[in-house]
């Protein structure tokens, strides 16, 4: 009885039916197209991305150039095979600002860039042209994704342990970047001034227009300490699109005191041994503590800087984020926090370290480094 009731009160005509049946077409409809409308421009960004990424592979396909040998360059066999491969990867890095450049107009009309970021590849990403470890590719990626500004580089360097990075010796050339270059021991500066110079001379810049990048190489020795002097002393103020610090020992100190350039790219160095949870520095003290051994001095400088968490820590202070760690060397990438760096992701800390776990060697060897660590002093953060 009740359900017969049920069916009286409410028997729409036809042309209820039909109406109700076209507003809820039209409202699907809107909203299919809103849906593919967000995922076709994202999906443009990500068509644009990968002509980046070609322009990535045929570099790493290009190989390693080496630093222009000052000796040899009067023999012609190795000079025409030095700039041969000098030119092959030159036109790629060519290929790669106009594909950076049709990228960022794409994700410049794109909203919502964050559910469109970049996704970083070791495998891809990871390659050197002309430094000593795998930021080339890194570089040539970020500013590829978020474009540049001033093409200013600045690059403090240990030239010990690890030191001679030489990151921005690409930048220089390729790019023609102007680079500021700071060396902390003599030796790294000999070497350092003379592959940057070569570099410059040779970029595309000085061929084409007569008018080499500047490039700017000192030994600071200890005036590290006072680094915003330093570059003061030579003219370098406000927005720079990269700052390289590897000195292993004062990075946390220079970056925290940096107050005259304003870097919307950070690379440190960190202690990996600490993993992604202990926020720690270096006290100022490089001696053991009393009773422990000192083991050599050239051991010492593993149990120096700081933890990547304390880096993080100091980085979201200063309005940076976490966006890469290189995969054989620990350096971690800091990206400024404004919409221009949207489409590169924040990444967690623990990502650092995931790949490596699984490393039974690794996790050996930073058990040892972790033990070794406590006999010295460190600062909590």
């Amino acid at each position: 009885m009740a359900l017969r009731n049920v069916s009286k009160i409410w028997k729409p005509s036809s042309a209820v039916v039909i109406c109700l049946g076209f507003v809820l077409g039209l409202v699907s409809l809107c909203i299919g197209l809103g849906v593919y409308s967000s995922l076709s421009r994202c999906g443009g960004v990500k068509e644009k991305w990968k002509g980046v990424e070609k322009a990535l592979a045929d570099l790493r396909r290009a190989g390693r150039l080496e630093s222009l040998d000052s000796a040899k360059v009067t023999d012609e066999t190795y000079r025409k095979a030095w700039y041969k491969k000098y030119d092959e990867i030159s036109s790629v890095a060519s290929v790669l600002r106009h594909r950076s450049d049709d990228f960022q107009r794409s994700a410049a009309g794109t909203s919502n860039i964050e559910r469109c970021a970049v996704t970083p590849e070791a495998a891809t990403w990871e390659h050197s042209s002309m430094s000593r470890v795998g930021t080339d590719g890194v570089l040539f990626s970020i500013f590829a994704a978020i474009g540049t500004r001033t093409r200013i580089a600045v690059e403090v360097d240990s030239a010990s342990g690890q030191g001679l990075y030489m990151s921005l010796a690409s930048l220089t050339s390729f790019l023609s970047w102007d680079v500021y270059m700071y060396f902390q021991a003599w030796s790294g500066y000999a070497l350092g001034n003379e592959l940057l110079n070569n570099a410059a001379s040779t970029s595309r810049r000085a061929q084409s227009f007569s008018t080499a990048p500047k490039v700017n190489v000192s030994e600071v020795g200890t005036a590290t300490s006072n680094f915003n002097e330093v570059l003061k002393g030579s003219l370098v103020a406000g927005e720079i699109d990269l700052l390289c610090l590897f000195t292993e020992a004062n990075d946390y100190k220079i970056w925290k005191s940096l107050d005259g350039v304003a870097p919307r790219v950070v690379l440190v160095t960190y202690q990996e041994y600490w993993g992604p949870d202990v926020a720690v520095i270096r006290s100022s003290s490089g001696k053991p503590r009393p009773g422990h051994d000192s083991r050599d001095t050239k051991r010492r400088r593993l149990f120096i800087g700081a933890s990547l968490p304390a880096l993080i820590k100091l980085a979201n202070s200063k309005g940076y984020r976490l966006f890469y760690c290189l995969s054989n060397t620990p350096i971690a990438v800091f990206v400024l926090d404004d919409p221009t760096t949207q489409i590169l992701k924040t990444l967690p800390a623990a990502d650092c370290f995931r790949k490596k776990a699984l490393d039974p060697e690794w996790m050996k060897d930073m058990a040892a480094q972790w033990d070794e660590a406590q006999t010295f002093e460190w600062i909590d953060l």
